[in-house]
């Protein structure tokens, strides 16, 4: 992705279970601005919202920031960012749009029970030959994904579990 200095999106999502005192709604900001420029928004949003930076009263955290050096892939932040589809940007619709199809809903991915049963119903295939285990397995949680059509892991997910 190309970096952008002038540009941000503001997504509103709501999150199942999560933020009970506003049904789950709130806000996911892409933007890069200098820490004077973030303080300054960030005191001018608390005032304005009554918001608090710490969970307390029952409330969770109502506000947090993540520094550039934090994000791993600026792509990715925006491609998560975009999930829900209610975006407000000075992005080009065109590639929001993009990175909103590329985005998923955060949804039950992998249900483990199911996946170590169905793991277990063929384990004839990977039981007995024990140098290619590991590669059988993965071949099989794969074929659970698409058999169930579930999202498929990334291979970072599946080398993290072998």
């Amino acid at each position: 992705m190309k970096y952008c200095s002038n540009c941000f999106i503001i997504a509103k999502e709501v999150a199942k279970g999560k933020h009970k005192e506003t049904n789950g709604e709130h806000l996911q900001i892409i933007m890069d601005m200098d820490e004077k420029t973030y303080k300054n928004f960030n005191e001018q949003i608390k005032k304005e919202f009554k918001l608090q930076g710490q969970a307390r009263n029952g409330i969770g955290r109502q506000y947090g920031k993540i520094s550039k050096s934090e994000i791993k892939d600026l792509e990715q932040a925006c491609i998560y960012t975009c999930k829900d589809g209610d975006i407000d940007s000075n992005i080009d619709k065109a590639q929001i749009k993009e990175w909103y199809e590329q985005s998923y809903q955060k949804e039950k991915i992998l249900e483990l029970r199911n996946l170590i049963e169905y793991l277990d119903s063929n384990k004839r295939e990977y039981e007995y030959d024990s140098i290619s285990v590991v590669r059988n397995i993965k071949r099989r949680i794969i074929k659970y994904h698409l058999e169930f059509k579930y999202r498929l892991p990334t291979k970072n997910v599946l080398e993290t579990y072998t």
